[in-house]
């Protein structure tokens, strides 16, 4: 093991062991481990490097955030996960009661066992790569108002503590029906199209560069002409709310 600051790194020194306090990964890591970040109170917004494709590699194929990463972040109001991870982990940002505000790439396939289970997420976009979804993933979320789903994939009780009758549920225009029909996503009370005419694939700005945020006020990309690149979802541009 090697120690780097506030970092515990592997002997291959591309893989981090141990995170302490707001620790900045340096180029070169590839790999973040289980329980890494798990219980540091000093994060407040943290965004996960590009270069970053693996959290706990549990199977040889698949990138995955591993379990427990960044849970009981008391702290943490929001997390960036970068495009290459393909699976989020059991209970990998589980007890982050402030987290309002997670952005999950286009790349990911599966999300386990209560991975955002008991968080402060009050809106949560699924990407359409998503085939599989466990039970409780994103249970006991009291403040959820807004889900924008593009699958329909989903175990028993993935949405276990949310209030179906209040949280507003955005599906792909065309499939609502479909939605409404199937289980876990038949008990939103509110199932809605996503209306094409909102929906913005690229902006073009006469040459004029703007910066794009989160909903909860994270700069997620910085002088964009476009979305490109950035999941399907609610972001804020020059004071609006835009979707993708």
């Amino acid at each position: 093991m090697v120690a780097n600051g506030k970092l515990l790194i592997d002997n291959s020194k591309h893989a981090v062991v141990c995170a302490l306090g707001n620790a900045t990964i340096p180029e070169g890591i590839t790999t973040i481990g289980s329980n890494a970040f798990c219980n540091r109170p000093e994060l407040v917004n943290y965004t996960i490097p590009e270069g970053v494709t693996t959290l706990t590699k549990t199977n040889g194929s698949e990138s995955n955030i591993g379990n427990n990463t960044f849970s009981q972040c008391a702290n943490l109001e929001s997390i960036v996960i970068p495009e290459g991870i393909k699976v989020i982990s059991s209970s990998a940002f589980t007890e982050c009661p402030k987290l309002n505000s997670a952005t999950i790439p286009s790349s990911v396939e599966k999300i386990e066992f209560n991975a955002f289970g008991n968080t402060g997420l009050t809106e949560i976009t699924i990407p359409a790569n998503v085939t599989y979804i466990a039970s409780q993933a994103f249970s006991h979320n009291q403040n959820l108002t807004t889900v924008i789903s593009y699958t329909r994939a989903g175990g028993s009780d993935v949405f276990d503590g949310v209030d179906k009758n209040t949280c507003i549920l955005y599906v792909p225009e065309g499939s609502v029906d479909a939605y409404k029909a199937a289980p876990v996503w038949k008990d939103f009370k509110h199932i809605l199209p996503i209306k094409t005419s909102t929906r913005i694939y690229g902006i073009e700005s006469d040459g004029e560069l703007f910066d794009v945020y989160s909903l909860s006020g994270q700069k997620v990309k910085s002088k964009a002409t476009s979305l490109d690149g950035l999941p399907h979802g609610i972001y804020i541009i020059n004071g609006k709310k835009v979707m993708k």
